[in-house]
């Protein structure tokens, strides 16, 4: 039996408002209200295991939204003098201590957090990350897409767990509108440090990356009914607040809009070409 993970486990006896499950490592009471099975001795049944407040293992066949070994973005729901409570939508919220808060934590505060099991055998989260994340270095390659949470930020960009293991950095120039903590995306890598963090971007390089602000441009003439006041004089910042992209990826994808002749490149901006319409 494992603390704070989903498993199956088997329904070893019945006792006062609910059953035991377990197997032959541990056991763990499951409330029987709530469960939409007849809870009979010998049934399999799917449990996530937590701890009550004595640290006792708790079954419930709800499931959180994080488990032991990720990371979540969650809200504050109380605070003590030893730590808070993060709602994870248990009966029994899920405990930071004060001494693994990156910043102390005050209630309706949302953070991102790892969940963790102590040497007791209790679950706990901490948003002192550093600790929890693995080394990308030998399993992330340049163009690889990740899925990327961003939990904090630094001078130079976001600060993101990148596919719930490693921790890399979305640099400022490729963030096109304001991210923030809890921010959930998709991301390429752009290169693995030696000490093992991930160098991350937002747009797809090469002719992947080409085809997809193509995509984005074109949509946009399509949406404005055929012309897009913008042209490769056009600000950096202003391009990058209508199409979400860099001055260099619009140049590109026009250009090649403009070879296969769906465009027409005017003093104004661009206008659909008028036999692709």
């Amino acid at each position: 039996m494992q603390i704070g993970v989903v498993q199956t486990l088997t329904v070893l006896e019945q006792v006062p408002g609910g059953v035991m499950v377990g197997d032959d490592t541990g056991r763990a009471f499951l409330a029987g209200r709530g469960v939409h099975v007849d809870l009979v001795e010998g049934l399999q049944v799917e449990v996530f295991i937590y701890n009550d407040k004595t640290g006792a293992p708790l079954a419930t066949t709800e499931r959180p939204p994080v488990q032991a070994g990720q990371f979540a973005f969650l809200k504050v729901a109380d605070v003590a003098a030893h730590g808070a409570y993060l709602d994870w939508g248990l009966p029994r919220d899920l405990f930071v201590p004060r001494r693994l808060q990156y910043h102390p934590l005050h209630v309706d505060d949302r953070v991102v957090v790892a969940v963790s099991v102590d040497e007791e055998g209790r679950v706990f989260g901490s948003s002192k990350l550093a600790d929890f994340f693995e080394s990308a270095v030998g399993t992330l390659q340049v163009g690889d897409a990740v899925q990327l949470l961003v939990y904090g930020f630094n001078d130079l960009g976001a600060l993101s767990v990148v596919d719930g293991r490693f921790t890399g950095l979305i640099y400022r120039n490729e963030t096109f509108k304001p991210a923030r903590v809890g921010d959930s995306t998709v991301g390429w890598v752009r290169g693995v440090r030696e000490d093992g963090r991930v160098d991350l971007g937002l747009h797809q390089v090469g002719r992947e990356g080409t085809q997809d602000a193509r995509d984005v441009i074109w949509e946009r003439i399509v949406a404005n009914g055929g012309s897009l006041a913008l042209t490769d004089k056009s600000s950096p910042e202003k391009i990058r607040s209508q199409l979400q992209m860099s001055k260099k990826a619009f140049k590109k994808a026009v250009g090649s809009l403009y070879k296969e002749r769906r465009i027409v490149i005017e003093d104004g901006g661009l206008r659909m070409a008028t036999d692709a319409e």
